[in-house]
């Protein structure tokens, strides 16, 4: 239950942002969970985040 809860706020806080921002990015950076590695990938790939799935997440 707890990472299906922190996946829909994840998903919320994506979609007030239509592309990727450092506004976004910050928010997503001060979200009540750890995606391991995340910040790295972020910065390397510039990739749209609400592109992104997620499906392999380590939630610690």
């Amino acid at each position: 239950m707890l990472t299906l809860l922190l996946k829909l706020k994840l998903k919320i806080d994506i979609d007030k942002f239509s592309d990727l921002t450092s506004k976004s990015q910050f928010s997503i950076h001060n979200s009540q969970f750890t995606i391991n590695n995340y910040s790295s990938f972020c910065e390397k790939t510039k990739i749209c985040i609400a592109k992104s799935k997620f499906s392999n997440v380590d939630l610690k």
